[in-house]
């Protein structure tokens, strides 16, 4: 058998043992250098251009192949192997197989059999590796891969860059003439240097890539959203709204409707969905858009907030919830304003009615939606609305938006400033409410959405 015959040496060349080691990569990897100008130059020479080429590219799965298969090049090896992390780095941590190639720059499968005790070994202690095999028992010390195989040398080198693990990459021959001689195993470790910054910088750039990509996708998401936000136009006479909100991200979980009617009546909603970013921005614009339509043929809000209820429920996953106010301003001449009102509240706690004698709460007409499949709603009707009152809804992120002792801000002082605002116009209102905020949380983060309506009849 090939494992009991030995290679001949050169004069020049010590045998090495059938496992040796570089203690200190680092300190060692200059080993490969003979002291003859001409080889070292070529020696040289050939590094650099191999780092020059895998370092040209940024595309992580065509820069991964290359290091393979430059490596298996330079090594003059038969098969050659990356073995990356899954995710955490460690002793216990799992590693697998990336890329496998043979020389010619032929594919193998990521299931072909490769030494895994040499792998782990390097994994474990982070020091290059290389095993001569010549006999069949070092061949079974070295594990029953090695022997099934028939490899005679195997070199692993640790890939690790700016204190980061990657991984390992190795490479094996099972050529009778083929050995690793110490010097190849310091090539290769002071190319695995290389290729660890090489596969480190490729991931930071596609990082990179990959925040620019989202950033510009959210800043999208934040256009679109602000283009489909309702704007006030077709109110009935004497009627002002006005609306404001800001997102704790790029997109807004919360979102307000105003929807003109026939008659001179008038529709405003004002929900909030659990959580904020680009999946509540677009569950708020889908009952937003749902809304609209069903307002057009139903006229009775306990069924419109039914409808969407059972729209949301089965279209959302379980846990996801909003919680709506809507509110329909009627002709009534009963009023002394000729207006009344109607509304459901569906598990929104920030919504008031202001008038002359105070600051009134939308009663709770039942759970926010999406969390009571099925669940009836049924409408509250306002018979008075005096000239000069006021609807103010807002979404949760107002009064529970925080200052830097972690203080929220609060119902009673939203409130406050509410009864204080009777009688004024819907954009001075908002002005005022945005004033306590901004004085309340000063230079703090929002931390989540914030909009406000207020409706001024």
């Amino acid at each position: 058998m090939i494992f009991d015959r030995f290679r001949k040496r050169t004069k020049d060349e010590s045998r090495l043992e059938p496992e040796r080691s570089v203690a200190d990569p680092a300190a060692e990897s200059t080993e490969f250098l003979t002291g003859d100008p001409a080889i070292d130059r070529r020696s040289l020479q050939l590094l650099l251009d191999t780092m020059a080429e895998v370092g040209s590219t940024m595309e992580l799965d065509k820069l991964l192949v290359d290091l393979v298969d430059k490596s298996i090049e330079l090594t003059q090896a038969e098969r050659g192997f990356l073995l990356l992390y899954d995710g955490e780095t460690g002793d216990d941590a799992a590693v697998s197989v990336r890329i496998a190639r043979a020389e010619g720059g032929r594919d193998l499968s990521i299931e072909t059999t490769y030494s895994t005790s040499v792998a782990k070994k390097v994994l474990t202690t982070q020091k290059p590796l290389v095993n001569i095999v010549q006999s069949s028992q070092e061949a079974l010390d070295l594990g029953q891969s090695v022997y099934d195989l028939k490899l005679r040398a195997v070199m692993c080198v640790p890939l690790a860059a700016r204190d980061t693990r990657t991984g390992v990459i190795y490479v094996d021959s099972k050529a009778e003439r083929k050995e690793f001689t110490r010097r190849d195993l310091a090539f290769f470790a002071a190319l695995g240097q290389q290729l660890a910054v090489s596969i480190e910088n490729a991931r930071l750039y596609g990082e990179s890539l990959e925040r620019a990509r989202l950033a510009k996708e959210l800043e999208v998401a934040q256009q679109i959203q602000a283009q489909l936000m309702p704007e006030a136009r077709g109110l009935p006479p004497g009627i002002e709204v006005e609306t404001w909100y800001r997102a704790a991200e790029t997109a807004s979980g919360d979102t307000f409707d105003i929807v003109p009617l026939d008659n001179d009546e008038l529709a405003v909603l004002l929900g909030d969905v659990s959580g904020h970013g680009i999946g509540p921005a677009l569950i708020a614009h889908s009952v937003q858009s749902a809304l609209s339509s069903y307002l057009e043929v139903i006229p009775d809000l306990g069924e419109v907030t039914r409808r969407l209820n059972h729209r949301f429920a089965e279209a959302i996953d379980a846990g996801s919830f909003m919680s709506i106010c809507l509110v329909r301003l009627h002709q009534d001449d009963k009023s002394p304003s000729g207006r009344s009102l109607s509304y459901v509240n569906a598990g929104h706690s920030c919504s008031w009615l202001v008038t002359a004698d105070g600051v009134h709460d939308l009663e709770t007409s039942g759970p926010a939606i999406g969390m009571l499949p099925g669940h009836g709603y049924a409408s509250t009707v306002v018979e008075t609305l005096a000239e000069g009152d006021l609807l103010f809804l807002c979404s949760d992120g107002l009064t529970e938006a925080r200052n830097s002792e972690r203080d929220m801000l609060g119902e009673a002082k939203v409130k406050e400033v509410l009864a204080a605002a009777h009688g004024k116009k819907a954009a001075e209102v908002i002005e005022l409410v945005r004033g306590l905020m901004d004085q309340h949380v000063g230079d703090e983060p929002f931390e989540d959405d914030v909009m406000l309506l207020a409706l001024r009849g």
